[in-house]
């Protein structure tokens, strides 16, 4: 559900974060660290001694000097520090943070504590999760892109079409996969397969018909597809409106997951852009 902000134009809607970390997703980074590894700090400073804790290897690992950990005060000072660096730090060092808490952390949380930060990036839009590479003690940690800035010039490109109809269904599949409150990825789905139908009934001139009906007309249209291409859109729209398809309500809200809307969004957008390229290289008489 988009907000009241959103609704009525006051705010445009939020995109997803390439070579970017928002204000707000760097609070909640903040947060998730300062509720997990310090909120008990009072019971961490028995017999910590003036050893190190998390917060001043934090501090060291990136290099800036710490106060004594071994009083409140030092710790609190260091603690602040390693937030202010945190918030003012370039984009790109939230993903260091996140990386270098990680192999900080507690071995044994690993897995629980890589799920809820990809489930957080995943609220706040990030392009970005965390993956667990190698095995055992060798195992560590790394942000990776889960797109890319090709790939969102895709989406842009695929809202700026000569076909109104067109751009509304990407425009709404976006907005439906961005919604930070509350995302509907099987509408999404809905929305990218709606608006590669659009397209195709356009260049075919029946607009009644289904994707895979136009599928099989746009030769007609001088549009050639290969043979294997068009099967694989036609197992695509299989995907969305076959008996067991999103389409058909059959597949519960719980079973579409955020990567299958982003995969449909970006693979329509791109097929969209595909046949505009195509279309505009017609001749007047022959589209």
């Amino acid at each position: 559900m988009s907000t009241f902000s959103e609704r009525n134009g006051f705010v445009s809607a939020r995109p997803i974060q390439i070579e970017n970390a928002d204000q707000a997703l760097r609070n909640r980074i903040w947060n998730y660290f300062f509720t997990n590894e310090l909120k008990n700090w009072d019971n961490l400073m028995l017999g910590l001694d003036s050893k190190y804790g998390i917060v001043e290897e934090m501090l060291d690992r990136f290099g800036h000097l710490c106060e004594d950990p071994g009083s409140p005060r030092g710790h609190k000072q260091n603690t602040n520090a390693l937030a202010s660096i945190l918030i003012s730090k370039d984009w790109y060092f939230t993903f260091e943070f996140i990386e270098n808490y990680l192999a900080l952390s507690d071995q044994q949380f690993l897995k629980q504590r890589v799920g809820e930060l990809n489930k957080l990036l995943e609220e706040e839009k990030s392009g970005y999760r965390i993956v667990i590479l190698g095995r055992g003690t060798s195992k560590h940690c790394e942000v990776t892109p889960i797109t890319n800035q090709r790939e969102l010039q895709e989406l842009e490109m695929a809202t700026k079409t000569i076909h109104d109809s067109v751009n509304t269904h990407i425009a709404k599949a976006i907005e439906q996969y961005t919604d930070r409150r509350s995302p509907d990825y099987k509408n999404s789905i809905k929305e990218s397969i709606c608006a590669v139908e659009s397209l195709c009934c356009i260049i075919t001139g029946d607009k009644n018909a289904t994707l895979g009906q136009a599928l099989k007309k746009l030769e007609e249209n001088r549009v050639n597809l290969h043979s294997s291409f068009k099967e694989a859109l036609n197992k695509l729209y299989g995907y969305t409106s076959d008996e067991e398809g999103i389409r058909h309500g059959s597949i519960g809200y719980a079973d579409v997951k955020e990567r299958d809307a982003r995969f449909m969004l970006i693979i329509c957008s791109a097929f969209v852009n595909y046949l505009t390229d195509i279309q505009s290289e017609l001749e007047p008489e022959e589209q």
